[in-house]
């Protein structure tokens, strides 16, 4: 199979420009499309990482975005409906070709480039899906490659962890609690965000305890 990543910057597009804005990751997974009357719509899942209270600032402005005809707000979980008239869809209706595999998440980052990862049987596919993508402003090829593909996501709403519980686990990742051998304690990381070693403790056993049988549930 033929995989593609390109980047782009989508000067239009309701998310790029607050990803900057507010130092946003804004992981995007399309969930399905359709044709309606003159127009075209499409349905996105988001997952937002980044500092709480710029999540917070981030959603209140997309709020306010007419672009996005449908908003759905979970935490830092967004389900959007967005549209376009059937003619500026034609532009880059290859990005929407039912013979392309969506294989990793549009991922935008905090630059504002969008960078998207495909997958086809066709190589020409992608590289029509490539120029479509520079309808939307400034587009970098960054691979094209025929290789065999081992990991595909599927994106799907993760445990009722609480934010507090989220946050702990997050640090832990980053400041490589979970590596062998261990990069920082735990008396480090609950230095680190302020309270108690028992307190931080309690919050990341308690988002592992869900966590965990989450990711084994279908094993």
């Amino acid at each position: 199979m033929w995989v593609i990543k390109f980047k782009v910057f989508h000067k239009d597009c309701a998310f790029s420009p607050l990803c900057k804005k507010y130092n946003i990751t804004n992981f995007i997974y399309l969930l399905g499309f359709n044709q309606c009357k003159n127009k075209f719509q499409w349905t996105n899942t988001h997952i937002s990482e980044g500092q709480t209270k710029n999540i917070k600032q981030f959603i209140r402005e997309l709020k306010k975005n007419r672009l996005l005809k449908k908003l759905e707000i979970y935490n830092n979980y967004l389900i959007t409906l967005e549209e376009e008239s059937l003619k500026d869809y034609k532009v880059f209706a290859p990005l929407f070709s039912k013979e392309i595999f969506y294989i990793k998440p549009i991922t935008i980052k905090p630059d504002g480039f969008e960078y998207w990862c495909l997958a086809a049987w066709k190589r020409e596919l992608l590289i029509k899906a490539f120029d479509a993508s520079k309808s939307f402003g400034s587009s970098e090829l960054l691979e094209i490659k025929e290789s065999k593909i081992n990991k595909i996501f599927f994106p799907h709403i993760t445990p009722d962890i609480t934010e507090k519980q989220l946050q702990a686990i997050k640090l832990a990742i980053k400041r490589g609690y979970y590596k062998f051998p261990k990069q920082i304690n735990l008396e480090k990381l609950a230095k680190e965000t302020g309270i108690s070693k028992e307190t931080f403790f309690e919050h990341l056993a308690k988002a592992e305890s869900k966590i965990l049988p989450f990711l084994t549930e279908n094993t």
